[in-house]
C-alpha cells in the first residue's frame, strides 16, 4: 500500500479525510495529517509518505511553500487542494512538479480517480527503478567478473572486458587497488565489507573523475579505477591514494581494517596481470612497512626495498616448511642464500641478523621435534 499524508488548515477537512475516505480499501494507508505548512513539512520529511495530498493556501507556510522547502530526497508524489477563486494557484502547483490538483469541496470518487492514478505512476517509476537496479547490479558483476579472469592473464577475457567499458567509460588510463583484511572475516563480513566498498566508491566517482569495477578475490577486494580526465601519471597516483584512504575509513566504520595497495598506472588493459601482480605486492607490505595502510607500488620500485619484502616473505615460508614439510626446507634455504648472494649490497649486520633468526627458528623446531618425539615414545 502506498502512504498518504495530508494537510489543511480547515479542521473539518482534515477530520473528514480521516474518517469518509476508505484508505485501505482503495489500497492506500494515511499515515498523518497537519493543519499548517510548517507541520506538514515537518510530518512529510519525518515519516516519508510516497503522496502528499496538501492545501494550497495555508497559514505559516503555504502549500506551495511547503513542496518547495522540502528536501529532494523526501518529495512526495504532490496532489493540491485548492478553492474555485484560488485556481490560478493551481497553475503554479503544476509548474512546481505536482501530480494534480482537486477542487474544493472534495468529492471523494474525484479524489479515489487522482489516486488510483497516482499509484499507477509510482508503480510504473518503482518497476523502473527496480529495472535499473538489476541492470546495474548485472553490470558491476559482469565487470567483475570478467575483471576477475583478465588479471589471471587470459586474454579473451581482456578484450571482452574493453568492449564492455568501452560502452560505458571513456578512460584514460587504470590503476587497480587491492584492499586486504588484517583478519579473516565471515562471509556475512565479507558482503558487508563488499557493500559499503561499492557505496564508498560510488560517492566518489563524480567528485575525483573516475569509473570503477570491483570483485572480492581470494586476497581481498579488487577494484579497477578508470581516469576519466587526461592528467599527469602523478596526478592519478594522488587520486588513487585518496579513494583508497576512504575506504581504509569506510572498512574501520564497520570494524575492519584493511591494507590498500595500488598498482601502476597504465593506459592499456593489457597490462592487468603485471598490474595486479603490482597491487598484490603492495598490499603485502604490510608485513614489514609500519603504520601504512596505503601504500602505492610506485613507492616501492627500489631494489632495496623490494628485495628486503621478497627476503622477508621468502623467510615466512622457510619458517612455515620448517614445521610443515621439513624436508623440503634445504631447498628453500639454498634459494634463500642464493638471494642474498645475488645481492652483495646488503649491510653485514643485516645479514647477521637475518641468519640468527634462521638459526633461531630451526633450532626451535629441532626441539619441539625432540620433545614430541619423546613423548610418543613413552
Amino acid at each position: 500500500m502506498y502512504k498518504v499524508f495530508v494537510a489543511d488548515d480547515n479542521t473539518l477537512t482534515v477530520q473528514v479525510l480521516r474518517a469518509s475516505v476508505p484508505w485501505e480499501e482503495w489500497g492506500f494507508t494515511l499515515i498523518g495529517a497537519a493543519e499548517n505548512g510548517v507541520d506538514a513539512k515537518e510530518g512529510i520529511e519525518r515519516l516519508r509518505p510516497d503522496i502528499a495530498i496538501l492545501d494550497i493556501n495555508m497559514p505559516g507556510m503555504t502549500g506551495l511553500e511547503t513542496a518547495e522547502a522540502l528536501r529532494e530526497e523526501c518529495r512526495p508524489l504532490l496532489i493540491f487542494l485548492t478553492a474555485y477563486d484560488e485556481f490560478s494557484y493551481a497553475h503554479t502547483a503544476l509548474k512546481i512538479g505536482a501530480f494534480d490538483y482537486l477542487l474544493k469541496p472534495l468529492d471523494n470518487e474525484k479524489l479515489k480517480q487522482v489516486l488510483q492514478r497516482a499509484a499507477a505512476k509510482l508503480d510504473e517509476e518503482r518497476q523502473s527503478a527496480a529495472f535499473e537496479k538489476r541492470m546495474r547490479e548485472d553490470y558491476i558483476n559482469r565487470t567483475g567478473y570478467l575483471l576477475k579472469e583478465s588479471v589471471s592473464g587470459v586474454g579473451h577475457f581482456t578484450s571482452e572486458l574493453e568492449e564492455t567499458l568501452k560502452r560505458e567509460w571513456k578512460s584514460a588510463g587504470y590503476e587497480l587497488m587491492l584492499a586486504d583484511t588484517v583478519d579473516m572475516l565471515e562471509p556475512e563480513q565479507l558482503d558487508d565489507l563488499t557493500r559499503e566498498n561499492r557505496r564508498c566508491l560510488d560517492g566518489l566517482e563524480e567528485r575525483f573523475g573516475f569509473r570503477y569495477a570491483s570483485v572480492p578475490m581470494k586476497e581481498g577486494f579488487l577494484v579497477m579505477l578508470g581516469f576519466r580526465k587526461v592528467q599527469m601519471v602523478r596526478d592519478y597516483d594522488l587520486t588513487a591514494l585518496k579513494i583508497a584512504n576512504r575506504l581504509v575509513d569506510a572498512s574501520r566504520a564497520l570494524g575492519v581494517e584493511v591494507f590498500v595497495g595500488i598498482s601502476n598506472f597504465s593506459e592499456r588493459l593489457e597490462a592487468l596481470p603485471r598490474m595486479y601482480e603490482e597491487a598484490t605486492f603492495a598490499a603485502g607490505s604490510r608485513f614489514f612497512l609500519e603504520n601504512k595502510t596505503v601504500v602505492h607500488y610506485g613507492s616501492m620500485t627500489s631494489k632495496n626495498c623490494r628485495n628486503e619484502y621478497i627476503l622477508s616473505r621468502k623467510m615466512q615460508d622457510m619458517f612455515r616448511i620448517l614445521y610443515t614439510r621439513p624436508e623440503d626446507f634445504e631447498d628453500l634455504l639454498e634459494d634463500f642464500i642464493g638471494m642474498m648472494l645475488e645481492d652483495n649490497s646488503y649491510d653485514p649486520e643485516y645479514v647477521r641478523n637475518i641468519f640468527t633468526q634462521v638459526a633461531f627458528t630451526i633450532s626451535c623446531s629441532m626441539r619441539e621435534k625432540n620433545t614430541v618425539t619423546g613423548v610418543k615414545s613413552m
